[in-house]
């Protein structure tokens, strides 16, 4: 990776002084003349993120990128490429050299042309999260440290006719983007379509009905109304006051409505239940295992725990088998 312009290396070190190099540096920030030329995959050890740009929330993220495919000469000379490059984003968290955290690919492959050309794509980041370009197919550095030296890398032979990469003029993020539809799909599944000011003329009857929607939604059988009944009571006071679509309405969302949505969710019921499209196959009641003497206090806490669980298991043998998928 380095700096050109007119296809040719630029040597920033070769500044007289360190000030006079910043603001070269500075200064060539704005210069849609210099271009970044990146020539490998990214793989450990690898710094290919642009400098500053972290996401502040989580969110898809647009990128405009304008590039173009070169190929590199010997002493840094930068001509087209012959054949397009293939470019996608890697989200991470910002590190060193050391790729030590989650790692995704976003943004699609995008194949970027001999000639210069705008291209854009969405990525999905995460809060403190940044992206780092990463081209494929291009060979990948050998790094070496022998006993624990500063380490050196080792490329592999430019090939015949020039090494393939890519010349990246300028960079633009806009982000995080905002649904395409307001409110949200989520909005939706917990609300139907009372929008964002809800204001339901009975707020308990409100909260049974959507409750009720939401439970046909999620069960994968019908379900009796014996059962729904039971989860009327952490519904019933969704509304109390009636806020707007903010933190605000969150808070009162989830100390009244969401309990009612997670105790269904936590239920056995709308999981263990045969699949459309598979038949159901019974499944015999579980047999009681054993209880392990414990040896010693390190394993008092594990005995402990596999003891209550193996309580809850002899409990359940003595009900009817279920079907499941």
């Amino acid at each position: 990776m380095f700096f050109a312009r007119d296809g040719r290396f630029i040597d920033w070190g070769a500044m007289k002084g360190k000030d006079a190099e910043r603001d070269a540096v500075k200064k060539g920030a704005t210069d849609e003349s210099i271009e970044m030329a990146l020539f490998r995959s990214a793989s450990w050890p690898y710094i290919g993120n642009p400098k500053g740009i972290v996401a502040k929330h989580a969110g898809h993220y647009r990128v405009r990128i304008s590039a173009r495919a070169v190929l590199q000469q010997p002493g840094y000379v930068l001509t087209a490429a012959k054949a397009p490059v293939p470019l996608t984003f890697r989200t991470r968290k910002p590190a060193g050299a050391d790729i030590i955290n989650e790692v995704r690919a976003e943004g699609g492959i995008i194949d970027v042309q001999p000639e210069k050309q705008v291209y854009e794509t969405t990525i999905r980041m995460r809060e403190g999260e940044s992206f780092e370009y990463s081209l494929l197919g291009l060979p990948m550095p050998l790094a070496r440290n022998p006993n624990g030296s500063a380490p050196s890398y080792r490329y592999p032979p430019f090939p015949v006719g020039g090494q393939p990469g890519i010349a990246v003029q300028w960079l633009e993020v806009e982000g995080p983007l905002p649904p395409p539809t307001w409110p949200p799909a989520s909005h939706h599944v917990l609300f139907d379509d009372l929008g964002i000011q809800v204001k339901p003329a009975n707020a308990s009857e409100e909260a049974k009905r959507l409750l009720r929607r939401f439970v046909t939604l999620a069960a994968r059988e019908p379900v009796s109304e014996e059962d729904i009944a039971r989860f009327d009571a952490s519904s019933s006071s969704v509304w109390t006051r009636v806020p707007p679509l903010s933190k605000p309405c969150w808070q009162a969302t989830k100390r009244s409505w969401l309990p009612a949505i997670s105790s269904f969710c936590a239920s056995p019921k709308p999981h263990l239940t045969p699949s459309p499209s598979r038949p159901a196959s019974p499944i015999s009641s579980p047999t009681p295992v054993p209880t392990p003497a414990c040896s010693n206090s390190r394993r008092r806490a594990s005995c402990r725990i596999r003891r209550f669980s193996e309580k809850k298991l002899n409990a359940s043998s003595a009900a009817p088998a279920l079907n499941v998928s």
